[in-house]
Parts: C-alpha cells; structure tokens; sequence
C-alpha cells in the first residue's frame, strides 16, 4: 500500500495576508493605542491636580511621578525587549493608571504607581507604533497627538473640585 508521500496529518492551507488586510490591521492597532494614549495622558494629569495638588507631598510627587513616567523608560525599554511582549507592556501600563486612582488617597504611592503605567505604556505602544510604521512618520503622530490632546483637555478640570 503505498500512499506516495502524502501524510495522513491535514495540514490547513496559511495564507499571507494580503496588503489590504495589513492596512486594516495596523490601522486598528493605531487607533487602539491611539485612543488608550489618549486616556493614559488624561488620566495621569488628572489624578496628578485632583488628587496630589494642594498636599504637602505635592512636590515629591511631581518628582516620583516625572521620574517614574520618564526616567525609567529606558530599563523599561531593556525589559520590555527582552520579553518581547511590547502589547503586554502596554496593557500592563493601562492596568497600573487605573490602579492608581485607587490609591488617589494615598497621593505618594498613586504618583508612583501613575509614572511607572505611563513609562510602561508608552514603551510597550510606542515600540508597536514604531514597528508597524514602515519608516513613516504618519502613524507616530497619529499616535502622539492624542497624548498632547488629553493632557491639554485635562486643565479645565484641574480647579472644579469635582474629586474628594
């Protein structure tokens, strides 16, 4: 009985995606991390005059905050390509500016917690952005200027006591 080199394993047939669907996908995936930048930005400066403005540990939180947010991106960036998980280092970002504002009573350790997010995140999404980009510059700013946008949108909140 001869089979003639034919396997009895049903291997499916992978097909490339075509380029229209490669345009769809990176489209998506800017808009997501877009949107997420958006309210990783609005959120930091948020919490930050809500919740540290006006303590007497203002000052150290803007300088755990900032330190957090921006000086550590670079072990972060070693970490997160050694893990290679770029959508994980973002979604964990996402996870820890939300958690944040569950410490908003505990304005040190919110500050804290809100700068690393926000290093995380822009790391993860920011590598991402930069990979699908194709050495054009036309998603990178699709995916900054929200960030801009939500930091800027903040400030009319910033004096309206609507946090405890």
């Amino acid at each position: 009985m001869s089979y003639q080199g034919r396997s009895f394993i049903h291997k499916p047939r992978v097909h490339a995606p075509s380029e229209r669907e490669r345009k769809r996908w990176r489209r998506r995936m800017v808009s997501v991390y877009s949107a997420a930048h958006f309210l990783v930005d609005f959120a930091c400066a948020f919490l930050m005059f809500r919740a540290a403005a006006g303590t007497p540990d203002w000052y150290l939180c803007v300088l755990l905050y900032n330190f957090c947010a921006f000086a550590t991106q670079m072990p972060l960036g070693v970490l997160a390509d050694q893990w290679d998980r770029n959508s994980l280092f973002a979604a964990i970002g996402c996870v820890l500016v939300g958690a944040a504002f569950g410490l908003r009573y505990f304005p040190v350790a919110a500050a804290v917690t809100l700068g690393v997010g926000n290093g995380m995140f822009h790391v993860g999404a920011g590598v991402d952005v930069l990979n699908i980009s194709e050495e054009k510059s036309g998603a990178l700013g699709v995916f900054v200027s929200p960030g801009a946008f939500g930091i800027y949108l903040d400030f009319p909140w910033k004096n309206t006591g609507c946090w405890g």
